[in-house]
């Protein structure tokens, strides 16, 4: 069910973010000043907004505050925008540019 979805996006969200600390811990901070690295936690909080208006879209259009249609539009968009922000947060980690 989309509601599922949409929380077990949320902690793999969670996760990407203890991995980030992580990373950040084992390499005694080395890429704070790296432009990519910051991009990335810029990404991943905008990637949490998203998600956290996404749940709140399908939380309304389940209980009937919301159109269904306008809802589904609404979650399928936010959707894109947090696929499109991860598919860019990996492309900065694995090419790290300068």
């Amino acid at each position: 069910s989309l509601p599922a979805l949409a929380r077990w996006a949320s902690v793999s969200l969670a996760v990407m973010l203890l991995t980030g600390i992580w990373i950040d811990i084992e390499m005694r901070g080395a890429f704070h000043q790296a432009l990519w690295f910051r991009a990335s936690a810029i990404g991943l909080v905008l990637t949490g907004a998203a998600l956290g208006i996404l749940r709140r879209q399908l939380a309304g259009g389940l209980r009937g505050r919301l159109a269904p249609e306008r809802a589904l539009a609404r979650v399928t968009a936010l959707a894109v925008v947090a696929s499109a922000l991860v598919l860019a947060i990996v492309v900065l980690m694995e090419r790290r540019p300068a």
